[in-house]
């Protein structure tokens, strides 16, 4: 009797724990135009987004299976660290544009944790994606200049992200 109890907690679990993730076939575009394939993995079947609609916000809960493609637009920068001149940013997408499979677009505002940071399941192996990334602005003789990107314009990075960030994620 005890081991079929046991049999039966373990299937019970296996179940739980195969419905508490999703992988999608999915083509991931970087920002650099380059691209990879293969199945993103997301926790749960559904996220939760911010959709402006005529001027007003209202959450909705979409399913991942729905989601024809996710692009972000625009990055918001946050101080993580100050030291020897120069201060450490990240760079959250703040606005996504996300197309559904029945054609409907949606203007996501705010930041979507689950889009940030991706498992992708390649040919080639396991990795993580980001659509978030970390530049450091470096201040020397009197200038401001952004060493990642290499550029000295401060508003830059907040509409061109770095190269190896999603650009568009596609899910099939």
């Amino acid at each position: 009797m005890k081991r079929y109890l046991s049999l039966l907690f373990l299937l019970f679990m296996f179940q739980v724990l195969s419905h508490s993730r999703v992988l999608l076939e999915s083509k991931v575009v970087f920002f650099s135009k380059s691209h990879t394939e293969g199945k993103v993995e997301f926790s749960g079947e559904t996220v939760m987004l911010k959709n402006v609609k005529d001027n007003v916000i209202y959450e909705i809960e979409i399913k991942y299976k729905d989601i024809d493609y996710v692009h972000p637009v625009l990055w918001n920068p946050e101080i993580k660290d100050f030291k020897n001149n120069k201060i450490e940013y990240y760079f959250y997408p703040v606005k996504y544009i996300v197309k559904l499979k029945n054609g409907d677009i949606l203007d996501v505002v705010g930041r979507v944790k689950e889009f940030e940071e991706i498992i992708l399941h390649a040919k080639k192996g396991k990795t993580k994606i980001y659509s978030y990334y970390v530049d450091y602005l470096v201040f020397k003789d009197d200038e401001a200049r952004w060493q990642n990107m290499n550029t000295p314009e401060i508003g830059k990075n907040f509409l061109i992200p770095h190269p190896n960030v999603i650009w568009f994620l596609y899910l099939k």
